[in-house]
């Protein structure tokens, strides 16, 4: 699975933008951009949220649920 730092650089390169051009347009720093790419970032999801806005994708999170310990106990117990 490509993480999506490398998948944001690839974007970016195809786009013909470098990290300061792409940190501009998304009124971020190109250490942001950097961080970004090389999976150090840190930072807010509102920071990522405009750089994939400027490269046109949106954050999409999903939010998985775990099952309670009654509903696993009806899982393992089904008779």
């Amino acid at each position: 699975m490509i993480n999506l730092g490398l998948k944001i650089k690839a974007i970016r390169k195809k786009s013909g933008m470098t990290q300061s051009d792409l940190a501009q347009k998304a009124q971020v720093t190109r250490q942001v951009i950097s961080q970004i790419e090389n999976g150090t970032f840190s930072g807010s999801v509102t920071k990522l949220e405009k750089v994939l806005a400027v490269l046109r994708y949106q954050l999409s999170i999903e939010v998985f649920t775990f099952p309670t310990v009654e509903e696993l106990g009806d899982i393992f117990n089904d008779d």
